[in-house]
């Protein structure tokens, strides 16, 4: 009898989460990703040797055709598996390549504003979203913020996330005005008015 070669395509988990706190999310993470991503990305493992300026980001894009993510500390996220994580990760960086937006405050906020604009376009306004969104800038500015308070990350991001994702509902709200053809220069705008230009 003939053996059945499996192929396990590149960004496929391994293993899958025990604890996300909301699996949903999880998947809708993973889609936006391969959405914005059509051809996945590199990986290394650890910060300092992917791109961690705009420039470097786009010389790498442009030259490998595709985006570079560091896989280190993807744990102990509100997504419980570090894959969708580093998928997060490249669904960040893809809005900081196409938008031209700056690795500080102002630009991470943007990049999140527009994360935000394209998970409402792909999923809607519903309370589940706006909860997702409110999550989303939690864990992407929450970490941001806090690292710039105290110039490291929190040991335990999850809670931190969980902590202080009710304080972000208000601009998750804000954003669900950010529809149409034009959500994404929508969230753009909305970001600058309250972090400034990213750039």
């Amino acid at each position: 009898m003939d053996q059945m070669l499996v192929t396990v395509p590149r960004h496929t988990p391994t293993s899958f989460p025990l604890n996300p706190v909301d699996a949903a999310l999880n998947a809708a993470v993973r889609h936006i990703a391969t959405q914005v991503c059509p051809v996945g990305w590199d990986e290394v493992e650890k910060f300092e040797d992917a791109p961690t300026t705009l420039q470097a980001v786009i010389e790498y894009a442009e030259r490998e055709g595709k985006l570079c993510i560091a896989t280190e500390d993807s744990e102990g996220t509100i997504y419980d598996c570090a894959d969708t994580n580093v998928n997060l990760r490249a669904w960040h960086d893809s809005c900081h390549y196409r938008h031209r937006l700056a690795f500080n405050v102002a630009g991470e906020a943007a990049a999140t504003y527009v994360m935000v604009a394209q998970l409402y376009h792909l999923y809607g306004t519903g309370e589940r979203s706006r909860y997702w969104a409110a999550l989303l800038l939690s864990d992407i500015l929450g970490l941001v913020i806090h690292y710039q308070q105290t110039r490291k990350f929190p040991k335990n991001k999850r809670a931190g996330t969980l902590n202080g994702y009710k304080r972000w509902r208000v601009i998750a709200d804000e954003l669900a005005e950010c529809t149409g053809m034009h959500h994404e220069t929508l969230a753009l705008t909305l970001s600058e008015k309250t972090w400034g230009k990213p750039v």
